[in-house]
């Protein structure tokens, strides 16, 4: 068999991208690059040898600066997961961790796999059989859709909010302990309103509430622009207390630094702030413990009913609180 160019390879990549119905956006070189490389596919490989073995966004990287193909900077990684293997997820061609739906999205054995069904129709590029199985393929694809949209729907975190409502998040990085914050810390310090959750994975995926955040004189264009955004913002509104929340799970606890930041972003407010770290257990808190700054406090996610409070005020947010500052 001749061996086929790279050029040649990603001409026909291309032709299956735009088969599969995918947006113009995954024509690029990268996107290209990316895809081959979930497929195992090189130009010394026929596609009815493709395969759909597991891969991290790491090793994809450093499998394309392998074969010569690009040499992607380390501050790219976030682009090829959102813009490359995300798109092929969002169209449910492609499934994030397939053998663990549960692991964590800082993990390092955090993997994605094409599907088996798309795998299929590859398998038969180039040959008579392709536009038929890829016509069936498109007939069932609402019903694929649906059962892969299940399958990660089943995986999510559900919480019941303050409200009632139920909300769901990715089960990856930080987003179980901020669970816990919404649903115990919440209601343990009888905050009455989330204003916001941000997601491990889609910071603007779960609750931004605009409006009360505004009447509280907070500049939410500013806010949700920012990279300093905390993870969860809390009120209660008897006391006019607004809790900023940092989920430390690998880092992000509120520094010196990160407290002038928080209190530039929030400049103007007319509620009281609030700074909490929150962690799953004492062993997080020990490995932090030399950066927390003074005038915040510190939540365990396992010993839920007690604060530890870093010279600030007396943590006035129960009823009986015989410090009460109003």
């Amino acid at each position: 068999m001749v061996k086929k160019s790279l050029e040649k390879l990603m001409e026909e990549a291309r032709k299956i991208i735009k088969d599969l119905g995918l947006t113009e956006k995954m024509l690029g070189n990268t996107q290209v690059y990316v895809f081959l490389t979930l497929l195992g596919m090189t130009p010394e490989i026929s596609w009815s040898k493709a395969s759909n073995k597991l891969w991290g966004i790491t090793p994809i990287m450093e499998e394309i600066k392998r074969l010569g193909w690009a040499d992607f900077k380390p501050n790219t990684r976030e682009t090829i997961r959102d813009e490359c293997v995300g798109v092929l997820v969002d169209a449910y061609l492609a499934t994030p961790n397939p053998d663990n739906p549960k692991r964590s999205k800082n993990s390092r054995h955090y993997c994605y796999q094409i599907n088996p069904e798309i795998l299929e129709i590859i398998h038969l590029f180039g040959t008579e059989k392709y536009q038929t199985y890829l016509d069936k393929f498109k007939e069932q694809y609402l019903t694929l859709k649906e059962r892969y949209a299940a399958q990660q729907k089943n995986s999510r975190l559900t919480m019941k909010l303050l409200d009632g409502q139920e909300k769901t998040l990715s089960p990856g990085g930080q987003n179980p302990l901020i669970v816990n914050i919404v649903t115990v810390f919440a209601r343990q310090y009888k905050f009455d309103k989330v204003l916001y959750i941000g997601d491990a994975e889609n910071r603007y995926n779960a609750i931004f509430e605009t409006d009360l955040l505004q009447t509280l004189n907070v500049d939410t264009d500013l806010l949700l622009n920012s990279i300093e955004m905390p993870d969860v913002i809390l009120y209660r509104s008897n006391k006019n207390v607004l809790a900023i929340i940092e989920a430390v799970k690998t880092g992000g606890e509120i520094n010196v630094e990160r407290r002038d930041r928080l209190l530039n972003l929030f400049k103007g407010c007319t509620a009281r702030l609030s700074f909490v770290n929150a962690f799953e257990n004492f062993q997080g808190l020990k490995k932090a413990l030399k950066r927390i700054t003074w005038e915040t406090h510190a939540w365990l996610a396992d010993n839920p009913t007690h604060m530890i409070h870093f010279n600030g005020d007396k943590y006035w947010l129960t009823d009986d609180d015989i410090n009460d500052l109003d």
